[in-house]
């Protein structure tokens, strides 16, 4: 999320944290009022306040969570409100299944890569350098208490499980092998 806040905003801010108590509590509901129209710029101000909240000294810090809690709060309020969250709601909606179509291209286009380039291959397109990693499998110890003694150290060890794996073929009991996806990488070439 954009955490930037407009100059005029970050000027007020900057003052409501140099006022006195309890001046400061009237001066940031001024602000609020003078600098912040709807919920996407009460959340930019969360952000930012959230942000510098983690970083502020002992001076600064517990007026800005208490600025952050005051805005949370309004955020809260104005969500009460179903014409102003229904349309942010539907927008969220929107981008999710835009997202999901995305991730299908991306798939699409990721296995076409994989196929063409072949697994365990690098190249050099034009401006994109492709790499594709082999696919393996990924070890998960499910019961510890199961796995033969001559594989634990006191603990499973996971090197020697996945030779036996690679070696045999065998699923050691106590263990799951799950297939893992060869990896593609799509980066500009070096010098493009």
């Amino acid at each position: 999320m954009n955490t930037d806040i407009p100059q005029p905003a970050r000027a007020a801010l900057r003052a409501v944290l140099q006022s006195p108590e309890p001046a400061w509590q009237r001066d940031f509901a001024s602000l609020l009022e003078q600098h912040v129209n709807g919920l996407v710029e009460l959340q930019r101000l969360r952000s930012f306040l959230a942000q510098h909240a983690e970083s502020a000294g002992d001076v600064f810090q517990p007026r800005l969570r208490a600025m952050l809690a005051g805005v949370e709060e309004q955020i809260r309020l104005a969500a009460q409100d179903s014409l102003v969250l229904e349309p942010i709601a539907a927008e969220l909606l929107e981008l999710q299944e835009h997202r999901a179509a995305l991730q299908a291209r991306i798939d699409q286009l990721r296995d076409l890569i994989e196929l063409a380039v072949g697994h365990g291959h690098k190249c050099t397109l034009g401006s994109v350098r492709i790499t594709v990693s082999s696919p393996g499998v990924s070890l998960r110890v499910l019961e510890a208490d199961r796995v033969p003694a001559e594989f634990t150290t006191p603990q499973p060890d996971r090197k020697a499980i996945m030779e036996h794996f690679r070696s045999t073929g065998e699923i050691l009991p106590g263990t799951q092998v799950n297939p893992r996806r060869a990896s593609v990488t799509v980066k500009p070439a070096p010098g493009a």
